[in-house]
């Protein structure tokens, strides 16, 4: 949360549980306890934002809303539940040594059941024990994805004109740090934008693929420049932030600022 480079601008909460029970009733319970947990950490950043707020002496008016120009920490929860997580419970028996070939077999049989129905066979198995007591509190979690983007990553996006509500909707996803949700309604596009997404998902190549087919302007050398030199690939690095400070002068000041270029800079004296 105090990260220089980074903002954190949402954190997707996953919740999910074992196929004991009915799964209507584990839908209700990884539901409930998605929004518990989300709930819990929403009150603890709120907690700890406002503490850094105070130690930083920032003042408050009389309703409590921050008078300083620096606002507090602000971060989007997405709470999602799994009600039975047959998908990791597969992976588990997949790989598990315990299990003999047989029982693996077994297991896989009623794969096509409805979830209720399968759980219902195999209780009748002889491994059905293990299952319950080794391997069914493992699918008992809440599993944490946190999306970042590199402070004035936002500040990089295309203002299009295209009236396309999907395309401009995928826009606005990532001026939302919905980054997910962007990339679901830029891929088709393949532009700069679908590229913004992608890195700011951490999907290099997807990223480089596409900027690599596009003009050369200075964000796409500057974009570029971050890619190859996250792949090793620092002569190509170097020529496009060149170029990118040739058509662009200001990426001068801004390539200080973004870890992968500052680290050329310094490697190589630019």
């Amino acid at each position: 949360m105090e990260n220089t480079t980074f903002d954190l601008d949402s954190i997707l909460v996953t919740a999910s549980c074992s196929p004991e029970g009915s799964y209507a009733t584990n839908a209700t319970l990884s539901r409930a306890r998605s929004l518990s947990v989300t709930e819990y950490f929403r009150r603890f950043i709120r907690h700890y934002s406002d503490s850094l707020v105070r130690e930083r002496g920032f003042s408050v008016d009389e309703s409590g809303r921050i008078i300083s120009a620096e606002a507090p920490i602000d971060i989007r929860f997405i709470s999602r539940n799994i009600p039975e997580d047959w998908a990791q419970l597969d992976a588990m028996v997949s790989a598990d040594t315990t299990l003999g070939e047989r029982d693996r077999r077994r297991y896989f049989r009623d794969e096509k059941l409805d979830p209720d129905r399968r759980e219902a066979a195999l209780r009748s198995e002889p491994f059905y024990p293990y299952l319950r007591e080794t391997l069914y509190p493992g699918l008992r979690t809440v599993r944490f994805n946190f999306y970042l983007h590199r402070k004035g990553m936002v500040k990089d996006t295309v203002h299009t004109t295209v009236l396309d509500t999907t395309y401009m909707d995928g826009v606005q996803a990532i001026r939302d740090h919905d980054y997910e949700k962007a990339i679901e309604l830029l891929r088709p596009y393949n532009d700069y934008n679908t590229a913004i997404a992608f890195v700011s998902m951490d999907y290099n190549a997807s990223a480089k693929a596409i900027l690599e087919k596009l003009n050369r302007t200075a964000q796409v050398n500057y974009m570029l420049a971050i890619l190859y030199s996250r792949d090793g690939e620092d002569e190509k690095a170097v020529q496009c932030y060149y170029n990118a400070c040739e058509q662009e002068p200001s990426y001068i000041h801004r390539g200080n600022l973004d870890p992968e270029i500052s680290t050329l800079i310094k490697r190589y004296n630019l």
